[in-house]
Parts: C-alpha cells; sequence; structure tokens
C-alpha cells in the first residue's frame, strides 16, 4: 500500500512520508471510504520545517466528523424546536418521533459533511506538499 513503520510489539501503526513515492501513495489511500488508524510522520530530509505540517494531517486525518455532526444536531434542534414553538396548535407525541428523527438525520448528515471537509482539506493539503 504505502510506506510504513511498524513499531515491534506495539499495535500502533505510523506512516512514514520520506520520499514523492510514500506521499502518492498515502495520497492514493485517503480515497478509501475508511482510514486505517496511522499517525504520519513527515521525514525533517524530505520536508522543511515539517513538525507543524505533520500536526496538521495528523488532525485531519484523525478526524471523525464529529464536531460538525453535533452543529448540526444543535443546528436542527434549535430549529426544530422553534417550529414546535411557533406552530399554532399543541405539541403532540408524535412530534417527539419526528424530532429525534431530524436530530438524528442532521447528526448524521453533519458528521458525513465533517469527514468530506476534512478528507478534501488533506488531500488539498498534501497536494500542496507534492508541488513543494
Amino acid at each position: 500500500m504505502y510506506h510504513s513503520a511498524v513499531a515491534e510489539g506495539s499495535s500502533s501503526r505510523s506512516v512514514v512520508i520520506d520520499c514523492p513515492q510514500a506521499l502518492d501513495d498515502l495520497r492514493r489511500a485517503l480515497r478509501r471510504p475508511v482510514l486505517p488508524p496511522v499517525r504520519v510522520i513527515l521525514d525533517p530530509a524530505f520536508v522543511e520545517g515539517g513538525a507543524a505540517m505533520e500536526g496538521r494531517l495528523n488532525a485531519l486525518y484523525s478526524d471523525c466528523g464529529c464536531g460538525a455532526g453535533s452543529l448540526a444536531a444543535l443546528l436542527a434542534a434549535v430549529a426544530y424546536g422553534s417550529r414546535l414553538l411557533a406552530a399554532e396548535r399543541p405539541v403532540r407525541p408524535r412530534d417527539g418521533l419526528h424530532g429525534l428523527a431530524v436530530l438524528s438525520g442532521a447528526a448524521m448528515a453533519g458528521k458525513a459533511a465533517g469527514l468530506v471537509r476534512s478528507r478534501a482539506a488533506l488531500l488539498r493539503l498534501t497536494a500542496s506538499l507534492r508541488a513543494s
């Protein structure tokens, strides 16, 4: 797949980016829907001033989309609650089930959007790293 260094007796996996081929292999792996948990390590000989870049790569790689899902669920809760308060009828038990469906759907959509956003940012970052 791509160049990696696995520590003996350790369950953690590290991907060492030390050449353009390793970076290209990582970019190809980013197109998969599910990424294995790894730590990206930039070789200082390959990238100048790579500590900040390495931190950004690892943050984007490990982003799970939960922040975006939580924000979407919060916005949906406020919007649905406002809709219920603005209605000219009393709240029915069925409205609670609709609210749960709205919150669940918003959380899933937000999580998916967060994952797509972080994956696209990671692809842009690796492309800029490849260009330099």
